[in-house]
């Protein structure tokens, strides 16, 4: 449909269902802790720290960094962020992470999902995202402690020790899951 290509009846009968179940595959591509912490916990690790250096170097002129990146991505850094709606993510869908600065000294960050599925026709206004336990604006601090635990240390480490383990089980599923067991 986001195509404009023409649908089989078969599929138009059952449409929603087949989105249903892509939805749900988008879910169990970052399911696990682990999962976000290797999908997603680079670019969260690195936005956190350029927040950080931003209110340690308020002089540097620089003000946007852009990443860019698949629906995969985006949904990624969502789930990792436990602000995932389980929809798959539109193309040029973007989030946004805003650094404000208050007036007692203290930073806040505000998090917002653009997800416009025509931009070149309209824009509409972006959706905050609120991480658990925080309001429309969230201190660094608690955004720091909720995120902490996806900043691998050692990524290539981490990543190939995830992969063992999912190859171990699937070459040897349990007896109760013989075939297409994946974790």
């Amino acid at each position: 449909k986001t195509q404009n290509l023409t649908i089989p009846q078969w599929a138009e009968d059952t449409w929603d269902e087949l989105e249903h179940q892509s939805n749900v595959c988008y879910h169990f591509h970052f399911r696990t802790r682990l999962l976000h912490r290797l999908r997603a916990g680079p670019v969260i690790g690195k936005i956190v720290t350029r927040m950080q250096n931003k209110i340690k170097h308020p002089e540097d002129k620089l003000k946007v960094y852009v990443y860019s990146g698949h629906g995969s991505n985006v949904a990624a850094v969502l789930q990792a962020l436990r602000v995932f709606n389980q929809r798959i993510p539109t193309y040029s869908s973007s989030i946004l992470f805003e650094l404000y600065r208050e007036e007692g000294g203290n930073h806040s960050i505000r998090i917002l999902l653009l997800n416009a599925t025509e931009p070149e026709k309209y824009i509409p206004p972006p959706h905050v995202l609120y991480i658990p336990g925080c309001n429309e604006f969230c201190s660094l601090e608690v955004m720091e402690r909720s995120t902490a635990d996806l900043f691998p240390l050692e990524w290539e480490k981490e990543c190939m020790e995830a992969n063992e383990e999912r190859i171990w089980k699937v070459l040897n599923p349990p007896p109760d899951r013989p075939l297409g067991y994946y974790y």
